[in-house]
Order: structure tokens, then sequence, then C-alpha cells
């Protein structure tokens, strides 16, 4: 086997003062920095630091461990670990050993992660911590403090894969995004052109790692001299916590997706924010409100993103500016390396100011779906202008405008955006089809203030007895993740149909109109205390009522229904709960038990009852309510 050792005077000659070379492998990008500054802090999470030449050293100790297993180019590695520098280490020593990672999220479902695991062939995980290993794969431990161990890099080529992504998919079926070398460090060496990182930055990275948007919140800083900073894990969800870590480690830069951006404005501390140079904006539809907000109360430059995860991240790009309120907001124009073409069905080009599909051209496409070779020919098309290049068909309707900056106008497609993440809505459709109580299933979008949430629609299975609706969300959240679970199960007679057979979403009766479907479980609260927790649950769901044991995310919520909900119960019990008190103890049972055990029982309880007795039926006579009783209850 043929191996090449990256020199330090390599390392400095190849290093560029105004730019980073773009031939280069990611992981060689990442050991030329380490040349230039080894004994700068690269990573920081909690109490711990790690130097670039520590970092280094531990990814090398591993990547050997690697090698020696048999890991080398064309192979895929899962990494399963929390948000820790244990992560860090373990995605550069894949790529230091040859092959590509797979981010294995812990909080994703098990039987979703064995799904992963086995079309995307990973014959091995890397696990840390007490995460139990997923099943039938070789897991190696790995530890950062091990032995020093000497590691020769691989002779590598930039069209070897360097990550593979999962994302939803209409069949019922995730499916792997295998992107190349040549497509990360392509987009890497555009953000660093376009933005300038230096050894006084520092990047927040604290999107979960099998979001693309965590490569270059990993990696852009690592191979520019900045700090990467590790939010906890979990802290993602929680603003107080974000806004506390861009204060204390003096964060510059920071990449929001727009619902989480409102919370953040709402509910964390932007006063915290004075470091801030630029903050990212991507993964749905930047609102003109939302800039508006942000130009008025955060420091920095905003910036709004776009591209699908075919496409190394980010292709577009677009700079909010202050004085102007666009409406809607661009996504901008292409990136180097990028092409863009708007075109109709039969692949034309379509004239400015009318709406076609995007499609994308260029360095940054991906190789195409692992193990999917019908799927990605058809995404993945010949250029019709010739030349032998290849085109992705996005699926999103844009326009161009006469500054040549596209518009995004929508989906052509029944994809849709939940939280950032791409939602197959056929994907849901299909699980829940699988459950025996259920003949046929529809499910839609639908706005839920700055987020968004799902309605799922059942035809019940004749002769069927009928589920207790907690047995169907446990159905579904053994393979869906809390972000594609549905916040309610509504009944229907039958699947409107459009004039073609095909389901009308569109003919869907509104969901209060609807009967709820499934039994709802009988344990009701236990005494006020749970009594004011479970009201406020159903009012942010929009359930009519909510079990002591019922899940919040395994109902239809999220991060930012559980904000809303800390909101209400601290107005109510005018006690402090953290934020990550609530994503923690996640049903009225256990969140009333860490109320209660961490205040006084007797005020609370006092508290609670006066609050319950006040209760109207809407949420805003419950705010009303929340906020009417005084301290002693009375």
């Amino acid at each position: 086997m043929t191996t090449s050792v990256t020199s330090k005077a390599d390392a400095v000659a190849t290093a560029r003062p105004q730019g980073l070379n773009r031939s280069r492998l990611l992981h060689h990008l990442v050991e030329e920095q380490v040349w230039r500054t080894p004994d700068a802090v690269a990573l920081i999470s909690g109490e711990h630091r790690l130097t670039y030449a520590e970092l280094a050293a531990a990814a090398d100790r591993l990547a050997g461990g690697l090698r020696a297993l048999g890991v080398g180019p064309e192979t895929v590695v899962g990494v399963h670990t929390r948000r820790c520098p244990e992560l860090v280490v373990g995605l550069l020593a894949v790529l230091k050993a040859g092959a590509a990672y797979l981010p294995l999220d812990p909080e994703l479902p098990a039987g979703r992660l064995a799904m992963m695991i086995a079309d995307s062939g990973t014959s091995i995980v890397l696990s840390h911590g007490d995460l139990a290993a997923p099943p039938e794969i070789t897991v190696a431990g790995f530890d950062i403090a091990d032995d020093e161990q000497r590691f020769e890099t691989l002779a590598q080529h930039q069209d070897q894969p360097a990550y593979v992504i999962f994302t939803s998919g209409s069949t019922g079926r995730p499916k792997g995004v295998v992107n190349t070398h040549r497509a990360i460090v392509n987009r890497l060496c555009w953000m660093q052109e376009r933005f300038g990182l230096d050894a006084g930055d520092a990047v927040l990275q604290k999107t979960p790692a099998g979001f693309d948007v965590s490569v270059w919140e990993f990696f852009w800083p690592l191979i520019t001299g900045a700090r990467l900073v590790l939010a906890a894990p979990g802290g993602h969800r929680d603003p107080a916590h974000l806004g506390a870590l861009i204060a204390e480690h003096e964060v510059t830069t920071v990449h929001f997706v727009p619902a989480a951006l409102a919370a953040f404005l709402a509910d964390g501390d932007p006063s915290a924010c004075a470091t801030l140079r630029r903050t990212i904006c991507s993964g749905e539809e930047l609102g003109s409100d939302l800039v508006r907000e942000f130009h008025r109360r955060m420091p920095g430059e905003l910036h709004n993103l776009y591209g699908p995860t075919e496409a190394a991240v980010d292709v577009t790009a677009w700079r909010c500016d202050p004085a102007v309120a666009e409406t809607p907001v661009p996504i901008g124009h292409p990136i180097s390396g990028v092409t863009v073409r708007v075109l109709d069905e039969w692949l034309r080009p379509v004239p400015d100011g009318q709406p076609g599909e995007l499609h994308i051209g260029g360095v940054v496409l991906a190789r195409g779906y692992i193990r999917r070779g019908g799927l990605t020919a058809d995404r993945f098309v010949p250029d019709p202008t010739g030349g032998g290049g290849r085109l992705y068909r996005t699926g999103d309707l844009v326009r161009t405008r006469r500054d040549g900056a596209l518009e995004y106008l929508g989906r052509i497609d029944d994809q849709v955006k939940i939280r950032g993440y791409r939602v197959e809505l056929g994907e849901i459709e299909t699980a829940l089809r699988s459950h025996p109580a259920v003949a046929q299933a529809v499910v839609r979008v639908v706005p839920d203030g700055a987020d968004r949430r799902l309605d799922a629609y059942v035809v019940p299975a004749a002769g069927v007895p009928e589920p207790d609706a907690e047995q169907v969300r446990a159905h579904l959240s053994a393979v869906l993740p809390d972000y594609m679970l549905p916040a309610r199960l509504l009944r229907l007679a039958e699947v409107p149909l459009s004039h073609n057979g095909k389901t009308d979403r569109a003919a869907l009766p509104a969901a209060d109109s609807c009967p709820n479907w499934g039994r709802t479980a009988s344990d009701g609260p236990h005494g006020p205390l749970e009594q004011v927790i479970g009201r406020v649950w159903s009012l942010v769901l929009g359930l009519p009522e909510v079990g002591r044991t019922q899940d919040l995310f395994a109902s239809g919520g999220g991060s930012l229904t559980a904000l809303r909900a800390r909101a209400r119960i601290i107005a109510a019990l005018r006690v402090d709960v953290p934020m990550a008190t609530v994503m923690r103890a996640r049903t009225v049972a256990a969140l009333a038990r860490e109320i209660g055990g961490a205040g006084a029982p007797e005020y609370l309880n006092a508290r609670a009852e006066a609050v319950a007795r006040l209760t109207e039926t809407t949420e805003a006579g419950w705010v009303r309510a929340a906020t009417a009783v005084d301290v002693t209850g009375n």
C-alpha cells in the first residue's frame, strides 16, 4: 500500500495567506493548520480544552486503530456519540484513516440507526461513553488519552467520500448522501474567502452531527486557526445556554435555523452576543420580519444561505441588508464552484422572473445516494447544455431576479422543512400505514407560530380495534426521529383525491373539524401541579388532553414547543424551570417531580391549585389565569 506523509515544510509551503488550497483533502487542511499553530486552543467543551497538537495526536492514534481494523478508502465508519471532544476526534480520525464518516445521532430511534447502518454498509462504529452500541456491528471504543502512536496518512484523491449524511426518503426509508472531499473543501474555501476567519474567531458548534450544517461548524474553525466551541449535549435547544456560551467564549460566528433564531430572540439573551460578527441562517425560509428583528436586537451581519445535502451544504448566499427589508428574502447568488440553472420540466431554461425548478451543478455535487442507483439516476441528471456534467434536481421552485439573485418560491413535491430538517411526508405516511390499525394515512404541515407542525389524517382499518394513541406514537417513535412525529392524529373517513386520482392535501378538512384518532391515555394528572403542567402541554401541542406519562416529543412537540411550554409554566408557578429540565423530564409526571423537588411543596401546591381554578379553555385565557394569581396563590 502506497503511503505519503505530510511534512511540516510541505504544510507551510502549501498554506496560502490569502486563502486555502482547494486541491487538498479536508483532513490535510486541518493538518496544515496544526503545523502553523500547534499550541493554540483548537477545541473548547465545558471545562475541557484541546490544543491543535493534542487534537491531531488523539485523532492520529484513533486513525491508526481504525486502520488496524481494515478501515480505508471507500469504507464508511459510524460515529455514535454525544457532542463532546471525542466526537470531534472521531470525525477527524475517520477522515485520517481514509474513510468516510457516518454521524449516528444517539437521539435517533434505534430502528432508524440500524437502517442507516445497514444501508450504508457500515461494519465499524465508534461509540463513546455510556451509549448502548447499535446492533450487529463492530464497536471500537476510543479514548483521547491513549498512548502515542505514529500514523502515516494514505495517498488519497479528492473524489473519495468524506462523509455520508442521511435525509428523509419519500419511499419510507431514509437515503444516504455520499459527499466527497472535493465538494466540501470547495465549500469551506468559499466560506473562508467570503468571511475570513482567523485566530481571533470562535465558532459555536451546536448543530447535531446528522445535519449537514454541522460539517462546516466542525471543520471551518479547525482549518483557519479559530476556536471550536461545543455546546453541551442537548444545549442547542436552550437559548439561555447558547447565550452564556457566546458571552463566555466570545463567540464570533453562529448558525441558526430561522425558527431557532426566532426562539433565541424571544427567550435567549441577545445582549450577551456583543462579540458576534456574523450569524448564518439556513435550513428553511428566512422571513423579512425576522430579519428586521435580528437587526434591531443583535450585532453583526446576518447571512441567508441555501443548499441541499446533495451539494455539500450550501450553494447560494445572500447578505441581509439592515436598511432593506426584502420580501421574500433572497437565497442569493451561487458560491464559487457552483452552477445554478432554473429549468422547466423539459430541462429548458426559463426566462428571468419566471418560476422554474432549481438545478445545481459544479464540483459541489455529491456522488449520489449510497446503494440507491435508481434514485441517484433520477435526481442527478445529465446537464442538457452538454459537456458531460451533471445537475442535481432540487425540487425547489425559484425565480431569478433582475440582479441575478434567486428567490425561493416553494416545493414542487411533498417535501417540507421542519426545524431545518428535510422531511418527506411519504416517509411518515409509510410508517403510519405499517401499523395494523391504519388503512390509509395522509400527513400535512401546518404553521405553528414561528415553527411548523405535522398533522396526520388516518383512515382506520376495518375490523381492527382502535389502539391507544400512545401505542401508535410508540410505533412511530421506533423508526422516526422526534421532528417527524405528528402533533395530532385525526380520524378521516376517506382520503380526498384530485381529478387525476392523487391525494389532494389541499382538500383535507380543518383539523378542528376532525375527531382525534386513537384512545387517549386514561391516566390523567395526579394533583394540581401535574394538572397545570398537563394543561400547558395540551395547549402547546394542540391536543384536548395529555396523559401524565405521555412524552412531549413523541406527541409531536419539539424544542420550540418546549420553549413555549416552559414560559407558560414559569408564568403560572413563578419558579425558575431550566430549559435543560424540560428537555430531560419529557412527561407531565417527570416534570412535576423535577419542579416539586426543586421548590417549596406548600407554595407550589397552593400556586398550582389557584391557577388550575382559574384556567380557561383558550390559550389566551390560560395566560391570563397564569399571570392573575399572586405569589400566595390567592
